[in-house]
């Protein structure tokens, strides 16, 4: 009896030790599963009544439930941080990139991703476009995939999520993963991105292990993919909003505001590259006729003829605007004055091919046109305008005329 007591508290002594361990590791937040397990081992081999043992494994079961406590707490706390980066992040940008690359790194920071994307749906449509993806560290180029079958339209039309493990992926017949032919996904997790109420998509995250992710994973895709869906929202919103505010409703090209933001621009460009920079400035010679005679819609149609032949004779490095009433600017970077007078010839020609037709009756009309070229003849962007407006005035004297400035 005497050596059983010996025996039990020489255990209970050691087993004091593994506690304090134990403890350590707890605030250090690096125990495991296989920690508790270890020890539960230990007590089991244990050589003392099995009221001790007992006594030992409520202890073990209260320190796991304590451990289980610390990895809930430590986990709220992530998500909190990761709520909070998401929301500076998308109050401060309406860059789509920088949206969608910010959504990845905040999931990895707290959850075992190989391989995850971003796909948006609108309804009705024919394709889901996915924006955003990366497999295996690699970074894919966007593209759409036919809605209604696959997981990701399953998860559309349901609104539920999908959580596949290895084994349940055998049953489906699709690839869900594409990036790492030699090593294939053995956790997937499909969520959806509802705004409102309403269905926008569907956020994704897959892993090479088994039982990857819990239910707080899933809740976290959720709660992300609603801010990346309201965000991107807000995001389509300003950029219809900034595009309003620089286009030019009649023609559709950009506006006096548009061109005087440009203009500082190109000027830039043409330094840092060494290029010249001709301004072509526009002027309809036929716009008060057209008005007095067949009405104001009929000038319209005008200037939205004009426009087309501007824009039909525009290369890729070449911007148009409506300045003002009926008169419109070209910026062409990288022409000089003579690439610049043939393309002001090309749109006379243009014009004089295809006039405004009304009550099936074609209607003659011309364009006078006057160009400066920087920096041969304007030192800064304020004498390139000017110059340009004072070979226009030269132009518009002859009517149907081109005339480069001249010092």
């Amino acid at each position: 009896m005497e050596e059983e007591k010996q025996r039990a508290l020489l255990f209970h002594v050691r087993m004091l030790d593994d506690y304090a361990e134990l403890l350590q590791w707890l605030q250090e937040e690096t125990v495991t599963h296989a920690d508790f397990s270890r020890m539960k081992g230990k007590v089991e081999d244990a050589n003392v009544p099995e009221e001790v043992k007992e006594l030992h494994y409520r202890m073990i079961e209260r320190l796991a439930r304590v451990q289980g406590k610390l990895e809930n707490l430590s986990w709220m706390s992530e998500h909190l941080k990761i709520l909070h980066d998401l929301q500076q992040t998308f109050t401060q940008t309406f860059d789509k990139e920088r949206i969608y690359q910010k959504a990845f790194e905040l999931v990895s920071r707290v959850m075992d991703v190989d391989a995850f994307f971003i796909a948006f749906y609108r309804k009705g449509e024919e394709n889901i476009y996915i924006p955003f993806a990366i497999d295996n560290g690699i970074r894919y180029e966007s593209w759409t995939i036919p809605f209604g079958q696959g997981i990701v339209s399953e998860v559309l039309k349901t609104g539920r999520s999908i959580h596949i493990h290895a084994g349940a992926k055998q049953e489906r017949k699709e690839e869900i993963c594409w990036g790492n032919p030699a090593q294939d996904t053995k956790t997937l997790i499909f969520v959806p991105m509802v705004l409102r109420g309403k269905m926008k998509g569907v956020i994704t995250a897959q892993s090479y292990r088994e039982f990857a992710y819990k239910k707080e994973h899933e809740e976290l895709l959720r709660i992300i993919g609603t801010q990346v869906a309201s965000a991107i929202e807000n995001t389509e919103l300003y950029e219809r909003m900034m595009e309003l505010a620089i286009k030019d409703e009649l023609t559709g090209l950009k506006n006096r505001r548009a061109f005087q933001v440009d203009l500082h621009d190109k000027i830039r460009q043409a330094n840092l590259r060494g290029e010249p920079l001709s301004l072509l400035m526009i002027d309809s010679d036929n716009l008060k006729e057209i008005n007095d005679t067949y009405g104001h819609h009929a000038g319209d149609l005008l200037l939205h003829r004009v426009a087309e032949s501007i824009n039909y004779c525009l290369g890729p490095r070449e911007e148009a605007y409506r300045y003002a009433g009926d008169e419109f600017i070209v910026l062409a970077l990288g022409a000089d004055g003579e690439t610049a007078r043939k393309k002001a010839k090309a749109m006379q020609q243009h014009l004089r091919l295809y006039p405004p037709v009304i009550n099936k009756m074609k209607i003659p009309a011309s364009l006078s046109i006057g160009i400066d070229t920087y920096p041969v003849s304007a030192k800064n962007a304020e004498e390139l305008k000017k110059h340009a407006d004072q070979a226009l005035y030269v132009s518009k004297k002859l009517r149907n005329a081109v005339t480069l400035y001249e010092r």
